[in-house]
């Protein structure tokens, strides 16, 4: 089975279910993480509270997060998954999911796949 995504201004997106919702992420391999999504949409899926965790911006600075449990649709199956939640617009998607798959990414043809 395979899942595919696509590349809109060149950023790598693939689109899956987070509980009741449809959520286009972006794919982050410098996250080490699930997945990542804005505070308020943890709030409207409803996710089980996990706690908190220190993690490290891209440019380099610890700030604390919200962690979510979450059931994301991948590969065909229901997983449950961490979800950090912070005060951002976007969504990612990161190598936490990443370690049981393989990515092809080739932007210039507009292929995103992952295979298990």
């Amino acid at each position: 089975m395979k899942i595919l995504g696509r590349f809109l201004f060149g950023l790598p997106l693939v689109s899956l279910s987070l509980g009741r919702q449809e959520i286009e992420f972006m794919v982050d391999t410098g996250f080490n993480g699930q997945v990542l999504i804005p505070h308020h949409l943890a709030s409207e899926l409803g996710l089980r509270d996990a706690g908190t965790a220190d993690y490290v911006t891209a440019d380099g600075e610890t700030a604390k997060a919200k962690v979510y449990v979450g059931i994301l649709e991948w590969f065909g199956e229901r997983k449950e998954v961490f979800v950090v939640s912070t005060n951002t617009d976007f969504s990612l998607m990161g190598m936490g999911l990443l370690h049981e798959c393989r990515l092809i990414m080739e932007r210039r043809k507009n292929i995103l796949e992952f295979e298990r």
